[in-house]
C-alpha cells in the first residue's frame, strides 16, 4: 500500500478548494493536523472503494485510510457546515475521529452523511457538539459503519442532536456503543456489538446521561427530545459480561429496544424519569433490570414483552434486580421460557424494591 506522508496540508487545501468532492486514491495518508470542513454547505470526501486494506489486515476494509500520527490534533475531521458526506474510508488511531460542530454564528452544522467507514483504535469515533450549549447539530445518518478497538463509538454532547439515524453499525471491541450526556433522538437498525475489548471493562451498547448548562442551569435533556431506540441488535459468545442500557441519573428519557438475539443476557439500569421497553428479546436471564427511583421524580417504569428468558428464570421476579431502589412501574407479559416454551407468569404491578 502507498504511504502519503504528512498529507494533512495537501488533503486540507484540497477541501478549501473543491466545489463537489475530493476523492482520495488507494493507500495511507499520513495526518499529523486536523482537517476541517470549510463552514459552508454541502461537500464529499471519501476514499477509493471497499477492498483489502493493509491498515487492518484481519479484515476487509476500505483501499483508502487516514492515520493519525498525532493524537493531539483532534477531532481529525472537523465538520462545522452542513451537508457533507464522508464514505468509503478507515479513519485510524486518532483521539476523536469525527467531530461535528456548531459555531456560534451562521447556518450550524448537521444533516450530513456517513457511510461505509471504519473507526479502529480511536477513544472516540463521533463526536456530536462541543459542549452541552452547543445547538443545531442535527439530523445526520450513518450507514455501514465497522468500529473496531473504539472507547466510544458515538458521544454526543448537544443538547439538539436531533434525529440521529444508525443503520447496519457492527461494534468490536468497543467499550460503550453511545454515550449520550445530553438531549437527541437517536435510532440504531442492525446492530452487531462483538467481544469485550479488555475484561476490566464492562461493555455497554447505550449510556444516558443529563448535563445542565447556562446561568440558570436549565436542563439539557427534555422530555421532548429523549427518546432512544435500538432495532435488530445481535452479540456473540465472547460478549459475556456487559450492559444494554445504563442510565446514570434521572434523564427524562424513553429508551425502546426492539428485536434482539443476545447469547449472554446483559442488565440494564434505569432512574427516575426514564423509561425502558423491551420486545421480542431473546434470551434474557436473572437481575436484568436495575431502578433508583428518587423523591420528586417521577416513577421509572419497565416493560418487557413477547421475549424469551433463560430457564434460570422461573418467576417474573427474577428478572428485577435486588440492587434497586425505590418503586418502578413493572410490566412483564407474554413471555416464555426458553427452550421448554413455557409461559413466563405475568407481572403487571408497582413494585417496591424492598420486595425484590
Amino acid at each position: 500500500m502507498k504511504i502519503h506522508p504528512d498529507a494533512a496540508q495537501s488533503i486540507q487545501n484540497a477541501l478549501n478548494a473543491c466545489e463537489d468532492e475530493v476523492v482520495l486514491t488507494p493507500g495511507e495518508f499520513e495526518i499529523t493536523d486536523n482537517l476541517v470542513q470549510p463552514f459552508k454547505i454541502g461537500g464529499i470526501l471519501r476514499g477509493s472503494g471497499i477492498g483489502p486494506s493493509d491498515v487492518h489486515p484481519n479484515h476487509m476494509g476500505t483501499t483508502s485510510a487516514l492515520v493519525s500520527m498525532d493524537r493531539r490534533s483532534n477531532p481529525l475531521l472537523k465538520l462545522q457546515g452542513s451537508h457533507f458526506s464522508l464514505r468509503d474510508l478507515t479513519i485510524f488511531g486518532p483521539e476523536v475521529a469525527v467531530g461535528i460542530t456548531k459555531l456560534r454564528n451562521g447556518i450550524g452544522s448537521g444533516k450530513h452523511e456517513f457511510a461505509n467507514l471504519q473507526i479502529a483504535e480511536a477513544n472516540i469515533g463521533f463526536q456530536v457538539a462541543e459542549d452541552p450549549a452547543d445547538n443545531n447539530c442535527d439530523v445526520s445518518t450513518f450507514n455501514n459503519i465497522f468500529l473496531t478497538k473504539v472507547g466510544t463509538g458515538f458521544l454526543s454532547l448537544g443538547h439538539q442532536a436531533m434525529s440521529f439515524s444508525v443503520k447496519h453499525l457492527v461494534a468490536q471491541r468497543t467499550n460503550v456503543v453511545a454515550d449520550i450526556r445530553a438531549g437527541g433522538c437517536w435510532y440504531f437498525d442492525d446492530v452487531i456489538f462483538t467481544k469485550q475489548r479488555d475484561l476490566s471493562t464492562r461493555p455497554t451498547l447505550l449510556r444516558i446521561s443529563q448535563t445542565r448548562f447556562g446561568s440558570r442551569g436549565r436542563a439539557a435533556m427534555g422530555s421532548s427530545n429523549a427518546r432512544f431506540e435500538i432495532r435488530n441488535l445481535k452479540t456473540d459468545n465472547q460478549l459475556k459480561s456487559w450492559t444494554i442500557v445504563n442510565m446514570t441519573n434521572e434523564s427524562p428519557a424513553v429508551i425502546t429496544l426492539i428485536g434482539g438475539r443476545v447469547r449472554h443476557s446483559p442488565n440494564a439500569v434505569i432512574r427516575g424519569n426514564g423509561s425502558l421497553y423491551i420486545s421480542d428479546y431473546s434470551y434474557l436471564g436473572p437481575k436484568l433490570i436495575e431502578w433508583h427511583d428518587r423523591k420528586g421524580k417521577r416513577t421509572p417504569s419497565f416493560t418487557l414483552v413477547n421475549s424469551f428468558v433463560s430457564r434460570s428464570v422461573k418467576d417474573p421476579k427474577d428478572l428485577l434486580s435486588p440492587l434497586s431502589s425505590g418503586k418502578c412501574n413493572v410490566r412483564i407479559e407474554n413471555n416464555f421460557i426458553y427452550p421448554s416454551g413455557e409461559r413466563l407468569a405475568d407481572l403487571k404491578e408497582v413494585v417496591n424494591a424492598l420486595e425484590v
